[in-house]
C-alpha cells in the first residue's frame, strides 16, 4: 500500500525542489539565528540553503532520468505504486509493473556493486584532498 513516502518518491521535481529549498533554508537560518549571528548572516546562510536545494534537485532529476532510461515513461501511479514495491518488497496489483520493477531492481542491484568497488576510495581521497588544500 503506498503512504507519503512513495507519493514523494513520484511526485514532480518542482515539489521536491520547492520542500528540499523550504526546509535547508530554514534549517540553516535558524540555526544562524541560534548561534547570535545577525539576520542578514541568517538570510545568506539561507540561501546558502536555497542554492543546496538546487543541486540535490539536479541530482535527483538525474536519478529519475536514468530511472525512466530503464523502466521507460510511466504515469505517476505506476511510478507510486513501484515506489512502493521497491520499499516493501511487495508486487505492485498491476502486472504490467513487474517487468519494469524487475529491470529497476536489477539496475539498482548493478549501480550499487559498482558504487561498493570505488566509494571507499572516495571516502578516503576526499579528506586527504580537502586537507591538503587547507
Amino acid at each position: 500500500m503506498p503512504n507519503w513516502r512513495d507519493r514523494y518518491t513520484a511526485s514532480p521535481l518542482w515539489v521536491y525542489a520547492l520542500t528540499t529549498a523550504f526546509s535547508l533554508s530554514a534549517y540553516f537560518g535558524v540555526i544562524a539565528l541560534a548561534a547570535g549571528e545577525s539576520l542578514r548572516k541568517s538570510l545568506d546562510l539561507a540561501l546558502v540553503g536555497c542554492v543546496f536545494a538546487a543541486m540535490l534537485t539536479a541530482v535527483a532529476g538525474a536519478g529519475r532520468g536514468w530511472e525512466r532510461r530503464v523502466v521507460g515513461r510511466r504515469p505517476r501511479e505506476a511510478r507510486v505504486s513501484m515506489a512502493a514495491a521497491f520499499r516493501t518488497g511487495e508486487l505492485p496489483d498491476d502486472p504490467a509493473l513487474h517487468g519494469p520493477l524487475l529491470a529497476l531492481i536489477e539496475s539498482r542491484r548493478a549501480a550499487w556493486e559498482r558504487t561498493r568497488r570505488w566509494w571507499p576510495a572516495v571516502l578516503v581521497l576526499l579528506p586527504a584532498v580537502i586537507t591538503a588544500g587547507l
